[in-house]
Protein backbone atom coordinates (compact mmCIF):
# COMPACT_ATOMS: atom_id res chain seq x y z
CA UNK A 1 0.00 0.00 0.00
CA UNK A 2 2.94 2.44 1.02
CA UNK A 3 3.93 1.95 -2.64
CA UNK A 4 0.77 2.58 -4.23
CA UNK A 5 0.59 5.55 -2.08
CA UNK A 6 3.46 7.09 -3.31
CA UNK A 7 1.84 6.95 -6.84
CA UNK A 8 -1.80 8.68 -6.15
CA UNK A 9 -1.42 12.60 -6.20
CA UNK A 10 -1.51 14.64 -3.07
CA UNK A 11 -4.96 16.34 -4.10
CA UNK A 12 -6.48 12.81 -4.22
CA UNK A 13 -5.18 10.61 -1.26
CA UNK A 14 -8.15 11.11 0.60
CA UNK A 15 -9.79 9.18 -1.89
CA UNK A 16 -8.02 6.26 -2.29
CA UNK A 17 -9.13 4.09 0.35
CA UNK A 18 -13.02 4.35 -0.71
CA UNK A 19 -12.41 4.94 -4.65
CA UNK A 20 -8.97 2.84 -5.88
CA UNK A 21 -7.32 4.19 -9.27
CA UNK A 22 -5.99 3.20 -12.24
CA UNK A 23 -3.73 4.97 -14.39
CA UNK A 24 -3.99 5.17 -18.25
CA UNK A 25 -1.83 7.79 -20.58
CA UNK A 26 -4.05 8.94 -23.20
CA UNK A 27 -2.97 11.78 -26.24
CA UNK A 28 -4.09 15.24 -26.05
CA UNK A 29 -6.16 17.05 -29.01
CA UNK A 30 -4.74 19.25 -31.15
CA UNK A 31 -7.07 22.03 -32.45
CA UNK A 32 -5.02 23.95 -34.63
CA UNK A 33 -2.02 22.07 -36.57
CA UNK A 34 1.12 20.05 -35.38
CA UNK A 35 3.81 22.80 -36.77
CA UNK A 36 4.15 26.19 -35.70
CA UNK A 37 6.89 29.14 -35.82
CA UNK A 38 8.26 30.77 -33.44
CA UNK A 39 5.60 33.64 -32.08
CA UNK A 40 2.81 31.40 -33.59
CA UNK A 41 0.23 29.89 -31.01
CA UNK A 42 -0.96 26.54 -30.70
CA UNK A 43 -3.83 25.12 -29.00
CA UNK A 44 -4.71 21.65 -27.16
CA UNK A 45 -7.64 19.98 -25.74
CA UNK A 46 -8.04 18.12 -22.90
CA UNK A 47 -9.74 14.23 -22.53
CA UNK A 48 -13.56 15.24 -21.43
CA UNK A 49 -15.04 13.25 -18.19
CA UNK A 50 -11.81 12.11 -16.97
CA UNK A 51 -9.62 12.48 -13.74
CA UNK A 52 -6.63 14.28 -15.40
CA UNK A 53 -2.92 14.20 -13.54
CA UNK A 54 -1.62 17.38 -14.39
CA UNK A 55 1.54 16.69 -13.21
CA UNK A 56 2.23 14.09 -16.01
CA UNK A 57 1.38 16.54 -19.25
CA UNK A 58 4.27 16.95 -21.63
CA UNK A 59 4.58 18.12 -25.06
CA UNK A 60 6.67 16.48 -27.25
CA UNK A 61 8.32 17.76 -30.54
CA UNK A 62 10.68 18.06 -33.32
CA UNK A 63 12.56 20.90 -33.59
CA UNK A 64 14.89 22.76 -36.55
CA UNK A 65 16.86 25.97 -36.41
CA UNK A 66 18.68 27.88 -39.04
CA UNK A 67 21.64 30.11 -38.80
CA UNK A 68 25.04 31.15 -39.58
CA UNK A 69 26.25 30.11 -36.38
CA UNK A 70 26.03 27.62 -34.13
CA UNK A 71 21.81 27.85 -33.12
CA UNK A 72 20.45 26.03 -30.16
CA UNK A 73 16.81 26.10 -28.67
CA UNK A 74 18.19 26.04 -24.53
CA UNK A 75 16.20 24.34 -22.03
CA UNK A 76 12.60 23.87 -23.53
CA UNK A 77 10.50 25.90 -21.23
CA UNK A 78 12.31 28.76 -22.39
CA UNK A 79 9.82 28.26 -25.84
CA UNK A 80 6.92 28.68 -24.25
CA UNK A 81 5.94 32.87 -23.46
CA UNK A 82 2.40 32.18 -21.88
CA UNK A 83 -0.45 29.67 -21.32
CA UNK A 84 -4.05 30.44 -20.85
CA UNK A 85 -5.99 28.10 -19.69
CA UNK A 86 -9.87 27.65 -20.51
CA UNK A 87 -12.72 26.04 -18.74
CA UNK A 88 -16.13 25.25 -19.55
CA UNK A 89 -15.24 28.07 -21.84
CA UNK A 90 -14.11 30.73 -18.96
CA UNK A 91 -11.07 31.85 -19.44
CA UNK A 92 -8.62 31.44 -16.40
CA UNK A 93 -6.92 34.65 -14.83
CA UNK A 94 -4.47 36.97 -16.65
CA UNK A 95 -2.32 36.01 -19.59
CA UNK A 96 1.03 36.26 -18.39
CA UNK A 97 3.55 36.95 -21.35
CA UNK A 98 6.37 35.69 -19.34
CA UNK A 99 6.05 32.20 -18.00
CA UNK A 100 9.20 31.24 -19.38
CA UNK A 101 10.87 33.39 -17.04
CA UNK A 102 9.29 32.28 -14.47
CA UNK A 103 9.64 28.68 -15.11
CA UNK A 104 13.80 29.94 -15.17
CA UNK A 105 13.45 32.10 -11.93
CA UNK A 106 11.62 28.43 -10.46
CA UNK A 107 14.56 26.37 -11.64
CA UNK A 108 17.11 28.62 -10.44
CA UNK A 109 15.82 28.52 -7.08
CA UNK A 110 14.49 24.89 -5.93
CA UNK A 111 16.62 22.58 -8.00
CA UNK A 112 20.37 22.34 -8.91
CA UNK A 113 22.22 21.10 -12.31
CA UNK A 114 22.45 18.14 -11.13
CA UNK A 115 18.65 17.41 -11.00
CA UNK A 116 18.73 18.83 -14.71
CA UNK A 117 20.69 17.15 -15.81
CA UNK A 118 19.20 13.70 -14.48
CA UNK A 119 16.07 14.66 -15.88
CA UNK A 120 17.53 15.93 -19.57
CA UNK A 121 16.92 19.18 -18.91
CA UNK A 122 19.82 21.29 -19.17
CA UNK A 123 20.81 22.63 -22.18
CA UNK A 124 23.63 19.98 -23.29
CA UNK A 125 21.28 17.36 -22.89
CA UNK A 126 17.69 18.89 -24.38
CA UNK A 127 18.71 21.14 -27.08
CA UNK A 128 20.27 20.89 -31.04
CA UNK A 129 23.50 19.61 -31.40
CA UNK A 130 26.05 22.82 -32.64
CA UNK A 131 27.78 22.79 -35.51
CA UNK A 132 27.23 21.08 -39.11
CA UNK A 133 24.09 18.91 -37.61
CA UNK A 134 22.22 22.13 -36.05
CA UNK A 135 19.59 21.26 -38.49
CA UNK A 136 19.00 17.81 -37.13
CA UNK A 137 15.50 16.84 -35.53
CA UNK A 138 15.76 16.78 -31.90
CA UNK A 139 12.94 15.41 -29.83
CA UNK A 140 11.89 17.88 -27.00
CA UNK A 141 9.65 17.39 -23.63
CA UNK A 142 8.24 20.82 -22.03
CA UNK A 143 7.06 19.41 -18.80
CA UNK A 144 7.50 22.44 -16.84
CA UNK A 145 4.45 24.90 -16.22
CA UNK A 146 4.72 26.68 -12.64
CA UNK A 147 2.01 28.27 -11.24
CA UNK A 148 -0.79 27.61 -13.81
CA UNK A 149 -4.00 25.21 -14.31
CA UNK A 150 -1.01 22.49 -15.02
CA UNK A 151 0.73 22.81 -11.40
CA UNK A 152 -3.19 22.03 -10.02
CA UNK A 153 -2.71 18.27 -9.07
CA UNK A 154 -5.76 16.43 -10.14
CA UNK A 155 -8.72 18.05 -12.51
CA UNK A 156 -11.78 16.20 -12.80
CA UNK A 157 -12.61 17.23 -16.19
CA UNK A 158 -16.31 16.16 -16.04
CA UNK A 159 -16.80 18.92 -12.89
CA UNK A 160 -14.73 20.92 -14.70
CA UNK A 161 -15.56 20.37 -18.82
CA UNK A 162 -13.64 21.40 -21.76
CA UNK A 163 -10.05 22.61 -20.33
CA UNK A 164 -7.98 24.35 -23.31
CA UNK A 165 -4.90 25.38 -23.24
CA UNK A 166 -3.91 28.42 -25.82
CA UNK A 167 0.29 28.35 -25.48
CA UNK A 168 2.19 31.52 -27.70
CA UNK A 169 5.64 30.30 -28.67
CA UNK A 170 8.53 32.63 -27.59
CA UNK A 171 10.26 34.74 -30.60
CA UNK A 172 13.37 33.61 -31.65
CA UNK A 173 15.16 35.63 -28.79
CA UNK A 174 14.89 32.74 -26.75
CA UNK A 175 17.49 30.91 -28.87
CA UNK A 176 21.06 30.38 -27.83
CA UNK A 177 23.66 31.90 -30.34
CA UNK A 178 27.31 31.65 -29.55
CA UNK A 179 28.64 34.27 -31.70
CA UNK A 180 26.34 36.33 -34.14
CA UNK A 181 22.44 37.44 -33.57
CA UNK A 182 20.69 35.72 -36.22
CA UNK A 183 18.87 32.18 -36.05
CA UNK A 184 15.62 31.13 -35.97
CA UNK A 185 13.68 28.16 -35.12
CA UNK A 186 10.52 25.82 -35.72
CA UNK A 187 8.39 23.08 -34.53
CA UNK A 188 6.48 20.41 -35.88
CA UNK A 189 5.26 16.64 -35.17
CA UNK A 190 3.62 18.28 -32.12
CA UNK A 191 2.05 15.31 -29.85
CA UNK A 192 0.69 15.69 -26.19
CA UNK A 193 0.20 13.14 -23.75
CA UNK A 194 -1.30 13.36 -19.72
CA UNK A 195 -2.39 10.55 -17.52
CA UNK A 196 -5.64 10.02 -16.15
CA UNK A 197 -7.13 8.43 -13.16
CA UNK A 198 -9.77 5.74 -13.69
CA UNK A 199 -12.09 5.20 -10.64
CA UNK A 200 -11.87 1.41 -9.90
CA UNK A 201 -15.63 1.39 -8.64
CA UNK A 202 -18.31 4.23 -9.20
CA UNK A 203 -18.63 5.48 -5.83
CA UNK A 204 -16.53 8.23 -6.79
CA UNK A 205 -18.72 9.37 -9.79
CA UNK A 206 -21.71 9.11 -7.78
CA UNK A 207 -20.54 10.92 -4.77
CA UNK A 208 -19.58 13.99 -7.05
CA UNK A 209 -22.67 13.37 -9.39
CA UNK A 210 -25.02 13.46 -6.30
CA UNK A 211 -23.24 16.37 -4.87
CA UNK A 212 -23.70 18.81 -7.75
CA UNK A 213 -27.73 17.68 -8.35
CA UNK A 214 -28.07 18.68 -5.19
CA UNK A 215 -27.19 22.22 -5.84
CA UNK A 216 -23.64 21.41 -4.29
CA UNK A 217 -20.66 23.28 -5.29
CA UNK A 218 -17.22 21.86 -6.24
CA UNK A 219 -14.08 23.69 -5.76
CA UNK A 220 -10.61 23.04 -6.84
CA UNK A 221 -8.34 25.27 -5.48
CA UNK A 222 -5.37 26.20 -8.59
CA UNK A 223 -2.35 28.34 -8.37
CA UNK A 224 -1.28 31.21 -11.56
CA UNK A 225 0.74 34.19 -11.67
CA UNK A 226 0.01 37.73 -12.29
CA UNK A 227 3.71 38.95 -14.03
CA UNK A 228 4.57 42.94 -14.46
CA UNK A 229 7.65 44.18 -16.27
CA UNK A 230 8.95 47.75 -15.08
CA UNK A 231 11.24 49.94 -15.38
CA UNK A 232 12.69 50.19 -12.57
CA UNK A 233 12.59 52.91 -10.33
CA UNK A 234 13.40 52.33 -6.81
CA UNK A 235 9.88 52.40 -6.16
CA UNK A 236 7.90 50.19 -8.42
CA UNK A 237 3.80 49.03 -7.88
CA UNK A 238 1.83 46.40 -9.13
CA UNK A 239 -1.41 45.70 -8.49
CA UNK A 240 -2.64 42.16 -7.86
CA UNK A 241 -5.99 41.23 -6.51
CA UNK A 242 -6.51 37.46 -5.18
CA UNK A 243 -7.90 35.63 -2.39
CA UNK A 244 -4.76 34.73 -1.44
CA UNK A 245 -1.01 36.34 -2.41
CA UNK A 246 1.59 33.17 -1.39
CA UNK A 247 4.55 34.79 -2.51
CA UNK A 248 6.09 37.35 -4.83
CA UNK A 249 9.51 36.64 -6.91
CA UNK A 250 11.41 39.87 -8.07
CA UNK A 251 14.03 39.37 -10.95
CA UNK A 252 16.17 42.09 -12.30
CA UNK A 253 16.49 41.78 -16.61
CA UNK A 254 19.30 43.29 -18.03
CA UNK A 255 19.28 46.06 -21.02
CA UNK A 256 17.78 44.23 -24.18
CA UNK A 257 17.34 40.75 -22.88
CA UNK A 258 13.69 40.41 -25.25
CA UNK A 259 16.38 41.20 -28.61
CA UNK A 260 18.38 38.45 -29.92
CA UNK A 261 21.71 38.68 -28.73
CA UNK A 262 24.69 36.46 -28.43
CA UNK A 263 25.11 34.45 -25.90
CA UNK A 264 29.41 34.07 -25.58
CA UNK A 265 30.27 32.12 -22.47
CA UNK A 266 27.46 32.86 -19.92
CA UNK A 267 25.95 29.82 -18.45
CA UNK A 268 22.62 31.24 -19.81
CA UNK A 269 21.56 33.53 -22.80
CA UNK A 270 20.66 36.90 -22.06
CA UNK A 271 17.10 36.03 -22.43
CA UNK A 272 17.84 33.82 -19.42
CA UNK A 273 19.73 35.90 -17.24
CA UNK A 274 19.05 37.73 -14.47
CA UNK A 275 21.50 40.50 -13.74
CA UNK A 276 22.51 43.38 -11.39
CA UNK A 277 25.61 44.09 -13.54
CA UNK A 278 27.39 45.20 -10.13
CA UNK A 279 29.38 42.57 -7.85
CA UNK A 280 29.61 44.96 -5.26
CA UNK A 281 26.46 43.39 -3.38
CA UNK A 282 24.97 46.42 -2.35
CA UNK A 283 21.77 46.07 -4.26
CA UNK A 284 19.31 45.58 -1.89
CA UNK A 285 15.08 45.39 -2.15
CA UNK A 286 11.97 45.22 0.62
CA UNK A 287 7.96 45.00 -0.46
CA UNK A 288 5.55 47.05 1.10
CA UNK A 289 2.37 45.74 0.95
CA UNK A 290 -1.32 48.31 0.69
CA UNK A 291 -2.59 46.74 4.31
CA UNK A 292 0.90 48.26 6.18
CA UNK A 293 3.01 45.24 5.97
CA UNK A 294 6.24 45.10 4.49
CA UNK A 295 8.70 42.17 3.98
CA UNK A 296 11.27 41.79 5.26
CA UNK A 297 9.95 43.31 8.62
CA UNK A 298 13.28 44.98 9.10
CA UNK A 299 13.43 46.69 6.26
CA UNK A 300 15.81 46.52 3.92
CA UNK A 301 18.87 43.65 4.33
CA UNK A 302 22.17 44.72 5.17
CA UNK A 303 23.40 43.00 2.28
CA UNK A 304 22.16 41.33 -1.75
CA UNK A 305 23.19 38.03 -0.61
CA UNK A 306 20.57 37.96 2.22
CA UNK A 307 18.09 38.10 -0.80
CA UNK A 308 19.41 34.63 -2.06
CA UNK A 309 18.89 33.26 1.71
CA UNK A 310 15.15 34.21 1.63
CA UNK A 311 14.81 32.76 -2.30
CA UNK A 312 15.99 29.63 -0.82
CA UNK A 313 13.95 29.50 1.94
CA UNK A 314 11.01 29.89 -0.42
CA UNK A 315 12.53 26.97 -2.32
CA UNK A 316 13.65 24.11 -0.37
CA UNK A 317 13.31 25.68 3.81
CA UNK A 318 17.39 25.75 4.14
CA UNK A 319 16.97 21.68 3.23
CA UNK A 320 21.08 20.27 2.51
CA UNK A 321 19.04 18.44 -0.80
CA UNK A 322 17.86 22.14 -2.06
CA UNK A 323 21.24 22.64 -4.08
CA UNK A 324 19.89 24.86 -5.85
CA UNK A 325 21.54 27.50 -9.63
CA UNK A 326 21.30 30.55 -7.69
CA UNK A 327 25.16 30.53 -7.55
CA UNK A 328 25.44 28.29 -10.74
CA UNK A 329 27.92 29.31 -14.31
CA UNK A 330 29.83 27.67 -16.27
CA UNK A 331 34.00 28.48 -15.96
CA UNK A 332 34.07 27.12 -19.92
CA UNK A 333 32.28 24.96 -21.38
CA UNK A 334 30.69 22.15 -20.28
CA UNK A 335 32.59 23.15 -16.88
CA UNK A 336 30.61 23.63 -13.97
CA UNK A 337 31.32 25.85 -11.62
CA UNK A 338 29.37 27.52 -8.00
CA UNK A 339 30.33 31.32 -6.62
CA UNK A 340 28.19 33.87 -4.59
CA UNK A 341 29.20 36.24 -7.26
CA UNK A 342 27.21 34.60 -10.24
CA UNK A 343 23.85 35.22 -7.74
CA UNK A 344 24.82 38.80 -8.86
CA UNK A 345 25.36 38.82 -12.73
CA UNK A 346 23.27 36.47 -13.59
CA UNK A 347 20.75 34.36 -11.38
CA UNK A 348 19.53 37.06 -9.36
CA UNK A 349 16.21 36.01 -7.88
CA UNK A 350 14.37 37.31 -4.88
CA UNK A 351 11.23 35.33 -3.38
CA UNK A 352 9.32 36.86 -0.92
CA UNK A 353 6.82 33.88 0.61
CA UNK A 354 3.74 35.51 1.81
CA UNK A 355 1.54 32.25 2.82
CA UNK A 356 1.86 28.94 3.85
CA UNK A 357 3.95 25.88 1.63
CA UNK A 358 3.98 27.28 -1.57
CA UNK A 359 0.60 27.41 -3.35
CA UNK A 360 -2.62 26.30 -2.32
CA UNK A 361 -2.57 23.03 -3.63
CA UNK A 362 0.86 21.82 -1.67
CA UNK A 363 -1.11 22.99 1.11
CA UNK A 364 -4.00 20.76 0.73
CA UNK A 365 -6.30 23.62 -0.58
CA UNK A 366 -5.75 25.78 2.09
CA UNK A 367 -5.45 29.70 1.25
CA UNK A 368 -2.91 30.59 3.78
CA UNK A 369 -1.09 33.74 1.86
CA UNK A 370 -2.77 37.64 2.23
CA UNK A 371 -6.18 38.48 0.82
CA UNK A 372 -5.47 41.36 -1.60
CA UNK A 373 -9.09 42.18 -2.88
CA UNK A 374 -9.86 45.22 -3.35
CA UNK A 375 -6.88 47.16 -2.32
CA UNK A 376 -4.85 49.05 -4.45
CA UNK A 377 -1.19 49.00 -5.66
CA UNK A 378 -0.90 45.88 -3.19
CA UNK A 379 2.84 45.16 -3.84
CA UNK A 380 5.44 47.96 -3.77
CA UNK A 381 9.07 46.74 -4.86
CA UNK A 382 10.93 49.27 -3.25
CA UNK A 383 14.95 49.08 -4.21
CA UNK A 384 18.04 50.44 -4.21
CA UNK A 385 21.46 51.17 -6.00
CA UNK A 386 19.61 49.22 -8.97
CA UNK A 387 20.49 50.49 -12.51
CA UNK A 388 18.24 53.36 -14.33
CA UNK A 389 17.55 50.99 -17.47
CA UNK A 390 17.28 47.81 -15.45
CA UNK A 391 14.18 45.60 -15.92
CA UNK A 392 11.74 44.45 -12.96
CA UNK A 393 10.28 41.30 -13.52
CA UNK A 394 7.65 40.88 -10.61
CA UNK A 395 5.85 37.91 -10.51
CA UNK A 396 2.86 37.47 -8.03
CA UNK A 397 1.80 33.95 -7.58
CA UNK A 398 -1.12 33.07 -6.00
CA UNK A 399 -4.24 30.85 -4.96
CA UNK A 400 -7.47 30.75 -6.63
CA UNK A 401 -10.76 28.76 -7.06
CA UNK A 402 -12.41 27.29 -9.64
CA UNK A 403 -15.91 26.54 -8.63
CA UNK A 404 -18.05 23.52 -10.90
CA UNK A 405 -21.68 23.69 -10.36
CA UNK A 406 -24.36 20.88 -12.11
CA UNK A 407 -24.62 21.24 -15.74
CA UNK A 408 -21.33 21.92 -16.77
CA UNK A 409 -20.88 25.64 -15.07
CA UNK A 410 -18.05 26.73 -13.95
CA UNK A 411 -16.64 30.29 -12.16
CA UNK A 412 -12.78 31.21 -11.62
CA UNK A 413 -13.22 32.93 -8.24
CA UNK A 414 -9.51 34.97 -8.40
Amino acid sequence: MAEENARIPKSLTSFQGSFPMERRRVKLSTLNGTSFNAGENMRLRFPDRALIDMSTWAIHFKATTTGTDSVLIPVSYALIKSMQFQVGGLTLGAQNNYQNQLAHAVSLASRGIEVDKANMLARGYNNIPSGTTKNSNSHVVCNYFPYTLASAGVIDSAVFPAIEVDIRLEGNACLDILTTTDGAYTIRDVVSYVDILLPASESYVKTIESRLASGGIVKKSVPSCVAFRQTQNGSNSVNCASQSLDAVIVCVKPTGWNAQTAKGSQAYSPFLSFTLGDLDANQVMHLQLANGEQYPAYGNPQNTFEHAEMTRNWAGKQSAYNFNKLFYNQVAANVDAYDKDNYLSENFVWAAQLGGEGSAVDNHGLHTGLNTMGQSNIVRVNSTNLEDTDDLLINCLCSSILEGKKGGVVAFVQ
